[in-house]
């Protein structure tokens, strides 16, 4: 071999040992100090993103918040307005007698009205009344006309009107709410 041969041999493994000790250092440079700031970055950003999404539904909830309060205030005042005034739940004979004379007014049958437990609670208690009465659709739907013009502590949590062939009208079943004022303890 040359001389020339050589010396080129010789620089190649220390070029070669140069690269490979770069490849090494940058590699445990990367490691130490590079790798961990990436993590870091990407981990900054996914905060970042998930603040974001926070901050705006923080903003949803605000003016769902301001809408409730808006809403609330609208039935308050509605409330003032219509003037309520409840009765003690120990009248409940008085208002059955004044739901059949509404019916019979209206043009329904009664055929019975029963009351279930008083559902006490702090602003007012409730008092369920199930009625079952004959009459026709028309019927029925005078009677809840007049039920909300003339009770309006009470309310319909639901109806049905069904037709039966062994009657002569069809069976008109109504669910009421009685509100009256709260039980004492």
């Amino acid at each position: 071999m040359s001389t020339m041969s050589k010396k080129f041999s010789a620089n190649l493994r220390i070029d070669a040992a140069g690269l490979f000790a770069c490849a090494v250092l940058t590699f445990a440079a990367y490691l130490a100090g590079a790798e961990p700031l990436v993590r870091r970055h990407d981990q900054a950003i996914d905060t970042a993103e998930q603040l974001s999404r926070e901050r705006q539904r923080h903003q949803e909830l605000l003016a769902s918040n301001r809408d409730l309060k808006n809403r609330v205030t609208t039935i308050e005042q509605g409330v003032a307005k219509a003037d309520i005034t409840l009765q003690p739940a120990r009248l409940v004979n008085q208002r059955i007698a004044a739901l059949t004379a509404l019916a019979v007014e209206a043009g329904l049958e009664v055929q019975s009205i029963n009351t279930t437990a008083l559902v006490p609670g702090q602003r007012y208690s409730q008092v369920p009344i199930h009625m079952i009465a004959n009459g026709s659709y028309q019927t029925s739907a005078a009677f809840l006309h007049r039920l909300r013009a003339k009770c309006h502590d009470v309310s319909v949590t639901g109806f049905d009107v069904s037709d039966n062939l062994s009657e002569t009208q069809p069976t008109f079943s109504v669910d009421l709410v009685w509100y009256v004022l709260p039980t004492s303890k």
